[in-house]
């Protein structure tokens, strides 16, 4: 998903189309570590959803919502982790191979864990703002909206 950037600032929307609804955008302010949800409500531009991420955070949430509507592989969140770039063939080929040694190994789980701590946290965070996180096993992970709970309302909106 291509996101549409704002000219002088490192603020990226993402219309996120079909897990947030028509006209709404994740909004991400990456020198503060802000995730916000902005939708429009009675013509008015409304701050529905707002979270604070930290860099590591921001790091795996990243790939994440670039890959939507499709899956993040677990080898370009573990570059990521690295310290390299998802756009980077070569530390995305290495973050592979760790894994596919890591599996053959019996330790795939053990390789996996501090991406899944992060993970965990980002969830809490993005369920805030009507997003999660799931799980692909032995795949990757999706970025998808929040089934809704019955008998329950946000309670977000704009007031006039």
């Amino acid at each position: 998903m291509e996101p549409l950037q704002a000219a002088s600032s490192r603020i990226l929307h993402f219309p996120l189309e079909g897990a947030l609804p028509p006209g709404h955008v994740l909004a991400v302010a990456y020198p503060l570590g802000l995730v916000a949800h902005l939708g429009c409500e009675e013509g008015l531009p409304c701050l529905l959803g707002a979270a604070l991420f930290t860099p590591t955070e921001l790091l795996v949430l990243d790939p994440v919502v670039e890959s939507y509507p499709h899956y993040c592989p677990y080898e370009v969140l573990l570059a990521r982790l690295a310290g390299g770039s998802s756009s980077d063939e070569q530390a995305v080929a290495r973050a592979r191979q760790q894994l596919y040694e890591a599996y053959d190994e019996g330790r795939g789980e053990v390789l996996l864990r501090p991406l899944r701590n992060v993970l965990s946290r980002v969830r809490l965070k993005l369920h805030v703002l009507g997003l999660d996180v799931v799980a692909m096993v032995e795949t990757g992970y999706l970025l998808r909206a929040v089934k809704a709970r019955t008998g329950s309302s946000s309670g977000a909106g704009c007031r006039k």
